[in-house]
């Protein structure tokens, strides 16, 4: 399938609620190719949110650092919709971050630099809940 085709579905996708979303459309479209991947997360709005996290599509940022150190999501659709989100939603980000454990031993620093640079917009009664005093 041409990539205009595929970024037509994925609009014609978004066009719709997330109660009315097929999940086995939404993961082909995902799954196809990287750009088809990347256009999915960009057309997605912070309204996908709680849909995207229950169908697990925000689940790569949550995986181990690669074993050699390097970075691996530091510019993934999923860490950039994170980010839009936190700008719009910032209590849906923050519950999100507070679902599973950030260390310095198992988390990708790439991921870990964006979460914390959109931290920084966060008000603050959302950044006093993400934050140890």
């Amino acid at each position: 399938m041409k990539q205009i085709e595929l970024h037509k579905k994925i609009t014609k996708f978004f066009n719709q609620t997330p109660s009315e979303a097929s999940l086995n459309v939404a993961k082909d479209l995902v799954n196809a190719n990287f750009d088809a991947k990347n256009f999915f997360f960009s057309e997605a709005t912070p309204e996908w949110f709680d849909w995207l996290v229950q169908y697990g599509f925000l689940d790569a940022i949550k995986q181990p650092a690669n074993s050699d150190g390097t970075e691996k999501y530091y510019r993934s659709p999923e860490v950039e919709y994170l980010v839009r989100v936190s700008e719009s939603k910032p209590d849906k980000f923050s519950s999100f971050l507070q679902s599973f454990t950030i260390d310095e031993e198992n988390f990708d620093v790439g991921i870990l630099n964006r979460i914390i640079w959109a931290m920084e917009k966060l008000p603050a009664e959302e950044l006093s809940v993400l934050t140890k005093k």
